[in-house]
């Protein structure tokens, strides 16, 4: 897959994953996905299950929003996902005095996000509108999830209520927000051991 403006949905995405894995000729491996990566993760490995032996899901979930946000996406799909909406979108994420107004964290990457606005915004909301929690609960290889209760983007208050129905070891850190801190990777590679 290419890097353009080019507008994906999960099935492209995990079939970007799934091409790199041939090509390296991977087999019996970890997999971790970070963030929208995260979902993507677990569709793969819901479909290409035979080839993970553990899955990590970072400042993710098999559920990114709520139902009833989730609706919504759906409903609105083609005009959000929309080169106009994702430009008003990147606009209103990438100018500091909206930002600051309104309290949106500081993008890690503004110059990618400035260049591909429907790459990266309209493809977000179509992985958004997805919920892989029955996928995920039927994998049967060992899975942690870690969410961090100061994640900006990925809030834990919003995801503590569906992790108690994930059949997963979640772990659950104070610090590091979405991959923000320090802390983060000092308490992300604990996971690893």
């Amino acid at each position: 897959m290419k890097f353009s403006n080019e507008l994906h949905d999960m099935d492209s995405l995990v079939e970007h994953v799934h091409s790199f894995v041939e090509k390296k000729k991977l087999d019996n491996f970890d997999l971790a996905g970070f963030s929208l990566g995260g979902i993507v993760a677990v569709k793969y490995t819901h479909l290409y299950g035979e080839k993970v032996k553990n899955l990590f899901v970072l400042n993710s979930s098999p559920r990114l929003v709520r139902k009833n946000m989730q609706r919504f996406i759906k409903i609105f799909n083609p005009i959000i996902t929309s080169a106009l909406f994702c430009n008003l979108f990147r606009y209103f994420n990438t100018n500091n005095l909206i930002r600051k107004i309104f309290g949106i964290h500081k993008l890690s990457n503004q110059n990618a996000t400035k260049k591909f606005p429907r790459a990266i915004y309209g493809t977000m909301f179509n992985v958004l509108s997805i919920s892989l929690v029955d996928e995920f609960n039927s994998l049967k290889i060992p899975k942690t999830i870690a969410l961090f209760k100061d994640d900006t983007v990925l809030r834990f208050k919003n995801q503590k209520d569906l992790v108690p129905s994930l059949n997963s070891n979640v772990i659950v850190f104070d610090k590091g927000g979405h991959m923000t801190r320090p802390e983060y990777l000092e308490n992300i590679i604990t996971i690893f051991n």
